[in-house]
């Protein structure tokens, strides 16, 4: 919100009714005294009609999924995805498993990463022909109309709020959250999760390359320097942060340069509070943590150069089982190493 004059000025002060301000949202874009004469002006035209003296107390309203996108499921109301399906109630059932409950709420709710998903308002014993509905959710833009379809974009705990309004001015609100989770979540593939800051030490750097080696995918991979001893690259601050569950797997692709191998690479993974979170890769040089503990956990020997490979840690080895991960680092003694996609998976995906 911008204001004019400004709320405390030294000189030129005006009453907070004659100063002129805009909110960044060309929908709700407005002064301060046109804004008081037209609620007073609708507040008089009201007591003129049927909503002077038509009761009303709040109703519960409630999100529901209406049908996500993909194959066809047992039950539910016919949709775009489901063209076949017989007429039936809407049902809020994620579509992940199980069978469809018909208006049920969310809570609880897994819904996977990157598929579409379509909710509505539902409001008992209240029409919503009439009424203007605005959608928000987490990570998703704005929305008004009677459904809402997103794609859930980050792992972890979700949110979603509908309001209604109808013409006579009652309004009926909803909240509520859910997860968003898949088997496999990379959350670090082409590109850092969004709101990170990277870094770098001992002559390393991001060097995002599209050869040399070939990406093992998407269409980038970041490479260290060739640089002698310790150097790393690392990130921190992500607002789209990796949600690690109760027997989780955490991994990264790795390919050693078979020409410059490194003698010892390690990962790193910051949950907000500290880097006390790490696992290496052949010999034991690089002092960060205690040896043995989540804070330097040995994973195993060195993977074999020239080709990629994938790297996996249990979570609880790390102890970052339950964390919210927002940051990374990748390290190497000696040598040079590219990497590709990281992230996490369930016990189920392990390979």
């Amino acid at each position: 919100m911008a204001t004019y004059p400004d709320d405390n000025p030294s000189i030129g002060s005006f009453p907070l009714y004659y100063r002129w301000s805009v909110a960044y949202n060309v929908t709700t874009e407005f002064i301060a005294v046109n804004q008081a004469r037209g609620l007073l002006a609708t507040a008089f035209l009201a007591q003129h009609t049927k909503a002077a003296i038509q009761p009303w107390k709040s109703v519960r309203a409630e999100i529901v999924v209406v049908d996500p996108i993909g194959p066809p499921l047992a039950g539910g109301p016919p949709g775009p995805a489901n063209p076949n399906r017989p007429a039936g109630p809407p049902s809020s059932d994620s579509g992940v498993a199980g069978k469809r409950q018909p208006d049920k709420g969310l809570t609880n709710e897994v819904l996977p990463l990157d598929t579409p998903v379509v909710f509505r308002l539902d409001v008992p014993g209240e029409n919503l022909a009439g009424a203007r509905i605005v959608w928000e959710a987490r990570d998703q833009e704005p929305a008004f109309g009677a459904t809402y379809t997103i794609l859930p974009r980050n792992n972890g705990p979700q949110w979603v709020e509908a309001e209604a309004e109808w013409p006579d001015g009652r309004r009926a609100f909803a909240a509520s959250t859910f997860t968003a989770n898949s088997a496999v979540v990379a959350w670090l593939d082409d590109a850092l999760p969004a709101d990170a800051t990277p870094g770098s030490s001992g002559g390393d750097g991001w060097n995002w390359i599209v050869a040399n080696p070939a990406p093992h995918s998407g269409a980038r991979a970041h490479q260290s320097n060739l640089a002698p001893g310790l150097h790393e690259h690392w990130f921190t601050g992500a607002s789209a942060t990796l949600a690690v569950g109760s027997g989780d797997f955490l991994f990264a692709w790795v390919y050693l340069d078979p020409a410059h191998p490194p003698t010892e690479i390690m990962l790193m993974w910051h949950d907000g509070s500290s880097w006390e979170h790490r696992a290496f890769w052949g010999a034991n040089t690089i002092t960060y943590g205690q040896n043995g503990s989540a804070g330097r956990h040995p994973a195993g020997p060195l993977p074999p150069p020239g080709r990629w490979v994938r790297l996996s840690v249990p979570a609880r080895a790390v102890g970052l089982e339950g964390a919210a991960v927002n940051g990374m680092g990748f390290s190497q003694v000696d040598g040079r190493a590219t990497w590709d996609a990281a992230g996490r998976t369930g016990a189920s995906a392990q390979p």
